[in-house]
């Protein structure tokens, strides 16, 4: 079977949207005989649009030249010579930018995490809507009511997809994204880690650059209130470096960003997973969040509001704690500290955290959902299975 994907993000770069195109293109290879990529060339950036784009102002501009017709077109264009060039059994888009003026006459399926329009009315009080995106927002909705299947991560995305676009229930599919990044020790030896965590002192992970809409200030706040409860409380913080005051930096470590693909970083990184007892990323607005599922692949549950995608993720009172959003710190570190002095609950929600990875925030899990569907698909249109 003959598998086309096309993509916005670079698939070949493992940087590239947190490494979910990246991940997708590996499961794919894995799984069918043949695979072709369409990385789509950046928009021309015609005298017009950097105009308007300069007159809007904005970071990010609020006038986006991807966004432009112009731009969309040449999008669909390029697919359509992809699918034409390549004759795929089916075809895989992540986004919609190709399909907003172009309809394909293959099986198409469309991944993402979100809606456009959801997502940016999820963010909206962090990243502003341009002002050029009504013509795409009717795009998408119109491209979603021709595709074979929609692909999101969450239930939310999908109850997002039937609101915004009237998907049926048949053709919007719930695969969670997997994490990017997992411990290589063996589950005993995990499992043993996790019940050598620190029984006298709470130790607390946040990892994000984005620091308020992820919840940093809650998190810090949360910490204040626990050691004020009496628990020993130390917060981590990685990924950015935050504005504190004097009086919080008694219980707060920054250690700045740490990268990945450097072993010496990520060794501490996976150290303050191992060994981290939560990790408090409060979000007050989350498609998705891929760190979530990186700490239930260390054993580590996750304490976050029930914000939109994040639900899908983490399974509140068994994998970890969820609040409904706005809940206050103190009730937050009231609930914490209470699951923290019973070890045997807290360690049975390690136990759970890891499995749910092993079960579903895996990419092998991904990838074999995704197989299942797009096997399916090219089977009912007369394709190879």
């Amino acid at each position: 079977m003959h598998v086309l994907l096309a993509s916005f993000d670079d698939p070949t770069d493992p940087h590239a949207w947190s490494g979910t195109p990246h991940a997708v293109l590996t499961q794919l290879q894995r799984r069918f005989e043949r695979v072709s990529v369409l990385h789509y060339a950046p928009p021309r950036r015609t005298p017009l649009h950097l105009a308007l784009r300069l007159l809007c102002g904005g970071k990010p501009p609020w006038w986006q030249i991807w966004l432009t017709p112009p731009a969309l077109r040449r999008f669909g264009d390029e697919l359509k010579q992809a699918v034409e060039r390549h004759q795929p059994d089916v075809l895989l888009s992540i986004s919609s930018q190709g399909l907003a003026y172009y309809q394909p006459d293959v099986p198409n399926y469309m991944l993402t995490d979100a809606p456009w329009i959801a997502w940016m009315q999820a963010y909206k009080g962090y990243w502003r809507k341009p002002v050029n995106s009504a013509n795409f927002v009717a795009r998408e909705a119109k491209a979603a009511k021709n595709l074979a299947g929609l692909v999101v991560c969450s239930d939310w995305a999908r109850d997002e997809a039937q609101r915004l676009y009237g998907i049926d229930a048949a053709r919007a599919h719930v695969l969670p994204f997997g994490a990017n990044w997992a411990p290589t020790t063996s589950e005993e030896a995990l499992r043993a880690a996790v019940r050598e965590r620190a029984s006298d002192r709470l130790e607390l992970l946040f990892v994000g650059r984005d620091w308020l809409r992820k919840g940093g200030d809650i998190a810090v706040e949360v910490t204040r209130r626990l050691n004020g409860a009496g628990v020993l409380a130390r917060l981590n913080i990685v990924g950015c470096d935050p504005p504190l005051s004097d009086a919080d930096r008694q219980w707060v470590q920054i250690h700045g960003f740490l990268d990945r693909t450097r072993p010496e970083q990520a060794a501490r990184l996976a150290e303050l997973f191992a060994s981290s007892h939560l990790l408090l990323m409060p979000t007050r607005a989350e498609c998705y969040g891929l760190s979530y599922c990186e700490a239930a692949a260390f054993a580590l549950p996750a304490v976050s509001y029930a914000v939109h995608g994040v639900p899908t993720i983490i399974d509140d009172d068994r994998t970890g704690l969820l609040f409904a959003p706005g809940t206050d710190a103190s009730a937050m570190a009231a609930r914490i500290a209470t699951l923290f002095a019973d070890r045997s609950r807290y360690l049975a929600m390690c136990d759970d955290a890891r499995a749910r990875y092993r079960e579903r925030l895996n990419w092998d899990a991904f990838g074999d959902a995704l197989e299942t569907l797009l096997r399916s698909g090219a089977a009912k249109a007369g394709g190879q299975p």
